[in-house]
């Protein structure tokens, strides 16, 4: 397998669909020393997505 970057002109702007599966996720809370980070599980597994763009700011 060969990693190269991406031509900014061929590629800035681009959509795309980002798909992944979760059992939970972190939270931060406050605590006396400032904050803490919690994981805190769904129950059950959990399919997420999001749209973004290539090279967006």
């Amino acid at each position: 397998m060969i990693i190269k970057p991406l031509d900014k002109e061929t590629y800035a702007g681009r959509k795309f669909t980002a798909r992944y599966k979760t059992k939970g996720f972190y939270d931060i809370r406050p605590s006396d020393f400032g904050f803490r980070i919690e994981y805190v599980p769904f129950g059950e597994t959990v399919e997420r997505s999001f749209d973004d763009e290539i090279f967006s700011e």
